[in-house]
């Protein structure tokens, strides 16, 4: 991310399968004056916005309650809970530094009891 880049609050449950995001940070010497810090919180308010007609998915507007932030460490890896009663975002970055990250997201077995496995 550069200067100006932020990332809206959202949920990541275009997939209901979706569990766990995670975000290896890989900005050394980050400052929290430099913006680019991931918010998380409870979501308290959540409406649909005009989406564009070539965007995957749709569009909402998200409103979290207290947000707890996290300035990006080195060589940290940041996990979020994801569920739709939570939302996660990132802040405006305000540097001419680049806010460096790894994103993945890791989703739960298909069925309850499979453990993941494929079967034999």
């Amino acid at each position: 991310m550069t200067n100006g880049d932020r990332i809206c609050l959202h949920d990541d449950m275009s997939d209901p399968s979706h569990a766990v995001a995670v975000a290896y940070n890989l900005s050394a010497g980050w400052r929290a004056a430099w913006g680019g810090a991931t918010v998380f919180g409870d979501v308290i308010d959540k409406r649909r916005v005009e989406t564009p007609w070539d965007s995957p998915i749709e569009l909402f507007e998200w409103r979290v309650g207290e947000a707890a932030r996290y300035v990006p460490r080195f060589n940290s890896l940041l996990v979020m809970w994801l569920d739709e009663g939570h939302a996660h975002g990132v802040e405006e970055v305000t540097s001419d530094e680049p806010r460096l990250s790894l994103i993945g997201i890791y989703a739960r077995a298909e069925s309850a009891g499979d453990n993941g496995r494929s079967p034999g």
